[in-house]
């Protein structure tokens, strides 16, 4: 059993060890291909999302660290934060609470 798992971690480990992109990559292309879908589609749509996942990271990570002082700032001066409980239910006297709970309420309306 020990040299099963050994090699399971041979192949495995290094596949891993690159990240979510490249396996939902494989993940993808393979559940595409299974279900009948040609292989060139399904490596294009694995290869679609493995790009949006490394772009979603990027502007995540770019988001927490070069932007964070710039965001805490905007929450604090604009009160996001206590407008956004507004809309969640609690009571509040803010403007741009409201003007959210409209946005939203009116977005979700008209899906």
């Amino acid at each position: 059993m020990q040299t099963i798992i050994h090699f399971a971690n041979l192949i495995f480990k290094p596949i891993i060890d690159l990240g979510a992109p490249p396996i939902m990559l494989i993940v993808l292309t393979l559940i595409a291909w299974a279900i009948g879908v040609k292989f060139s589609r399904a490596l294009e749509g694995g290869i679609k999302l493995a790009i949006a996942l490394t772009a979603i990271s990027d502007i995540i990570n770019l988001l927490t660290t070069q932007y964070q002082s710039a965001l805490n700032a905007f929450v604090k001066s604009t009160n996001i934060v206590n407008c956004y409980r507004c809309w969640l239910g609690t009571t509040c006297n803010h403007h741009m609470g409201f003007a959210l709970y409209l946005i939203l309420s009116s977005h979700y309306d008209y899906c």
